[in-house]
């Protein structure tokens, strides 16, 4: 059963991901269509859930037609939402980017894109199968699905926030603190010292922000000369005022703390010697 998945998955991607996705010229002009337009970037956009299934059909052999239908609807759909098809509707029908797909399925309280692609490859299996299609059904189980993931999130960040609290009471001024290398190594020989347990990079606590859950650090050993690396833009996103769009900066930055120097820092940043 799992060789017919993986078989599924590399028949599609062989035929199909060896398409070129074009890219608009003009980024701008195409977001004045984006939500209306049949097509962007070379791609033909199902305008429903019906259309969607339709399309999958087309695309589909009618000899791997079949093989779908000899799996399970969990196994077909689970083997193949989050890759091969899944991604495949997700970049060229614009489910991330918007598109009139999109546009559907958050009118019907489906917001996020793999859940979208989900529903469609159940629906697909269920069209093959001449069972019925059950969308109400679908969008029930996405809302509650939807709503228990914020409950857990709401959860998970009670806890974070409890045990941030008890590590921030914890922690007195004039601790010697262990710097955590959260963000990178200043070097090569930095991180051989650390993983060897021959230089740790150390700092001692001089004020604390309450209502942040900040601490004021001064570096004490850096165990290499430029310091520790305290910011990088690797994995960070910036919100261009003009576009209303997420970009990654254009230029890589990065900065360091000296031994001798100070700095505010998230209390994940450290721990205690």
């Amino acid at each position: 059963m799992k060789l017919l998945i993986t078989l599924l998955f590399l028949i599609f991607s062989i035929t199909t991901f060896g398409q070129q996705i074009k890219s608009p010229k003009n980024l701008d002009e195409e977001d004045k269509v984006r939500y209306t337009t049949d097509s962007l970037r070379g791609h033909y956009i199902p305008k429903d859930l019906d259309d969607a299934i339709n399309s999958l059909n087309k695309i589909y052999s009618d000899s791997l037609k079949v093989e779908i239908t000899k799996l399970a609807e969990k196994d077909y759909v689970y083997g193949n939402y989050r890759f091969g098809i899944g991604l495949w509707m997700r970049n060229n029908w614009q489910l991330w980017g918007g598109s009139r797909l999109s546009k559907f399925f958050r009118d019907n309280k489906i917001g996020h894109p793999e859940s979208m692609s989900v529903v469609i490859l159940e629906s697909y299996y269920r069209f093959l199968k001449n069972e019925d299609i059950r969308f109400d059904e679908q969008i029930k189980e996405y809302v509650e699905w939807e709503e228990k993931a914020k409950a857990d999130e709401l959860e998970r960040e009670r806890k974070e926030l409890k045990e941030k609290k008890k590590k921030f009471a914890e922690l007195k001024i004039g601790d010697v603190l262990e710097f955590n290398y959260d963000y990178e190594f200043a070097s090569k020989s930095q991180e051989n010292k650390w993983m060897e347990d021959t230089c740790l990079a150390k700092g001692i606590l001089i004020e604390k922000d309450s209502e942040n859950l900040k601490i004021n650090v001064k570096v004490i050993e850096s165990c290499d000369r430029k310091g520790i690396v305290i910011y990088n833009t690797d994995n960070i996103m910036i919100l261009n005022e003009d576009t209303k769009k997420w970009t990654r900066p254009k230029k890589r930055i990065v900065k360091y703390l000296k031994k001798g120097k100070t700095a505010w820092f998230e209390i994940d940043d450290w721990d205690l010697e």
